[in-house]
């Protein structure tokens, strides 16, 4: 049995470290417990017959200190109990993380009991191995597409056969963390949206989905065909899935949209340094995050 007690950082975070969870589960034949899902609960469809055939199960509650300590002492017990030496969850790595599965696991069947409070949990071949259904699985809510692609189809009409780029503008947090290092002002994102716009095949038509109100008044004094979001933080990744492809700074949030649709995507690590040409990809599991 898989627990995970790690309820750490926004949906998409919850998202990623879930679905390699689950991608172990399905490798190792073991059901998986959430015991800090609701957020997941709330958004994502969780199809009935995957989670029944699979043996997945979640508890619409979040661990909230205390509770959560109670849980992340817990694990580590239980880690320290099958002999497992590893950090603090917080300061775990990946490499750890890497060997903490092949600690645990065998190639016939893993520890009957396996908790999980670290965010660097990754299983990269089994998240690929296991995409579709993964993807099936965790697919937003209905409710959640209504506005996206009424967008989208109207950016398509009134631009038939244009390449529609999804711009993830990041500020809020982004001003602090890591120093502000991808905390990008609206003149760098025009930068890139002309280099991107250079590259494309016909002028693109870029759909801005902001966690505050984007200036589109600015990019289209730019010369650019903008568009905004919903608005929505999760109407706003459904929007990003449906675009042809995704650029703005490392995040997990446009990571999700490009993996779940298998579009390409352009992370910007360092805007100081002008790229030759756009760098959309398309992602492979074991690609950043």
């Amino acid at each position: 049995m898989i627990v995970i007690t790690n309820n750490d950082g926004q949906l998409c975070n919850q998202f990623i470290l879930f679905a390699h969870c689950v991608a172990t589960g399905m490798e190792t034949g073991q059901c998986v417990v959430n015991l800090a899902g609701r957020d997941i609960v709330k958004s994502a469809t969780l199809e009935p017959q995957i989670l029944k055939r699979r043996g997945i199960w979640f508890f619409s509650w979040m661990t909230r200190w205390p509770l959560d300590k109670m849980w992340w002492k817990l694990t580590d017990w239980i880690q320290k109990a099958q002999g497992v030496k590893l950090k603090h969850y917080k300061r775990k790595t990946f490499a750890e993380s890497k060997a903490y599965i092949e600690q645990c696991f065998t190639p016939h069947g893993g520890r009957r009991l396996f908790m999980i409070n670290d965010w660097h949990f990754r299983n990269h071949g089994a998240l690929a191995r296991h995409h579709d259904e993964i993807v099936g699985l965790l697919s937003l809510k209905k409710e959640f597409y209504n506005k996206p692609v009424e967008i989208i189809s109207g950016i398509r009409k009134a631009h038939p056969g244009i390449e529609i780029i999804g711009v993830h503008i990041r500020r809020g947090d982004y001003q602090t963390y890591s120093n502000g290092r991808w905390f990008y002002p609206d003149g760098v994102y025009a930068s890139l949206m002309r280099e991107a716009a250079a590259a494309s095949p016909a002028t693109p038509a870029f759909l801005i989905c902001s966690d505050e109100p984007a200036n589109l008044v600015f990019f289209k004094q730019c010369g650019m065909v903008v568009y905004a979001g919903p608005g929505h933080k999760i109407e706003d990744l459904a929007a990003l899935s449906l675009c042809d492809k995704i650029m703005g700074p490392p995040s997990t949030y446009s990571w999700w949209a490009a993996f779940v649709s298998n579009i390409p995507l352009w992370h910007v690590w360092d805007a100081s340094q002008p790229a030759k040409s756009p760098n959309f990809i398309m992602l492979s599991p074991s690609d950043w995050p």
